[in-house]
């Protein structure tokens, strides 16, 4: 079975010019893991996926990247409505977990239409 979640986020390379090549073969022998991947800008991807989790898959793929990347952060949310990220620290070269939680806003009333009502 598996843990179901959803992931989206963004992933600056360092010089795709220069690193294009090895990046698109990476992202190649991890496409098993059936996410979508688009180029928005000549160094950013967007990554999104949805189906079965397992951490150290994407920790496996995440971690390969880290000679390429620039800047990046994943967005996951679990079926459980779990949700964390992972956040590459440049300084540090490696990617970071992060718990994270839905705080709401103090309630504020719908305005109402006119009317009688």
């Amino acid at each position: 079975m598996g843990y179901t979640c959803y992931v989206s986020g963004d992933i600056t390379l360092k010089d795709i010019a220069k690193d294009q090549d090895e990046v698109f073969k990476l992202l190649e022998d991890f496409q098993w893991l059936d996410f979508d991947i688009s180029f928005c800008e000549p160094s950013a991807i967007e990554i999104r996926y949805d189906g079965n989790f397992h951490d150290d898959e994407w920790e496996d793929l995440l971690n390969d990247l880290v000679p390429y990347i620039r800047e990046g952060c994943l967005d996951f949310s679990g079926e459980d409505n779990c949700f964390w990220r992972y956040q590459f620290n440049a300084e540090k070269q490696e990617w970071e977990e992060l718990q994270g939680k839905i705080v709401y806003s103090d309630p504020k009333p719908i305005p109402k239409k006119g009317g009688n009502g």
